[in-house]
Formats: C-alpha cells, structure tokens, sequence
C-alpha cells in the first residue's frame, strides 16, 4: 500500500523547497547588497510557492488523499502522528515568520504587488 501520486508529490515539493530555502539562507550572506539579484534564487517568491504548498496539502489532499495505517499502532504510532503535527506546525510558523519578515520590511511579491513597510526607522 502506498501513498497517491498527489500527496506524494506535496510532500516533495515540501521537501524540496525546504532544502532549497535552507541553503539560501546559509549562503545569501556571501552575496553583496547592492547588487541585483543578491538574494539567489528570490528566497521570499520560494517562501510563497511554499506556504501554497502547505495549503494545497492540508486543504486539498488531506482530505483526498491516501491514507495508510499507522506503522506501529501502539506507543510509536502516536509518537510518529505527533512528531509529523510538530513538523507541520514548524513549517507553518516558518512560512508565518517569513512573512511578518517581509511586512516588517516592506517587499514586492513576484513584482505584482508591494507589501508596505510596517516598521520605520525612528529618528532621534
């Protein structure tokens, strides 16, 4: 018994996404501010095409999708239904943090439209 094609693809997608943004932010340091294009790969467009994935996931193929019985259904089945809500919820609040980021800051999403900046310099 396996998963469906579509949760399995969620659930690369996330996987995948998460690696890539995880470099990004350990390298995005060794590239200069001024120059276009220093943030590699738009490290902010990523976090969108992710929160959309967590979206898709827990709105649409949750309920859809495949679901296998627990491995172990004792004491380690719980453990593992709670370890996959933690990360669920980790992803989420990374998702949520980057785009308060983003709001604190001000950014343009995808050029389409430009969240305003929620916090200005105080001058003394």
């Amino acid at each position: 018994m396996s998963y469906d094609r579509r949760t399995a693809r969620l659930h690369w997608a996330t996987a995948v996404l998460v690696t890539v943004l995880w470099v990004i932010g350990q390298v995005i340091d060794w590239f200069p501010k001024e120059c276009p294009g220093s943030q590699p790969l738009c490290a902010h467009h990523l976090g969108v095409l992710l929160a959309v994935v967590l979206v898709k996931a827990h709105c649409v193929a949750k309920p859809f999708g495949r679901r296998l019985p627990p491995a172990n259904p004792g004491v380690w089945g719980h453990v593992a239904r709670s370890v996959h809500w933690v990360l669920y919820a980790a992803l989420t609040a990374v998702v949520v943090l980057g785009m308060l980021n983003a709001w604190a800051r001000g950014d343009s999403i995808f050029s389409l439209f430009h969240i305003p900046k929620l916090l200005r310099p105080m001058h003394s």
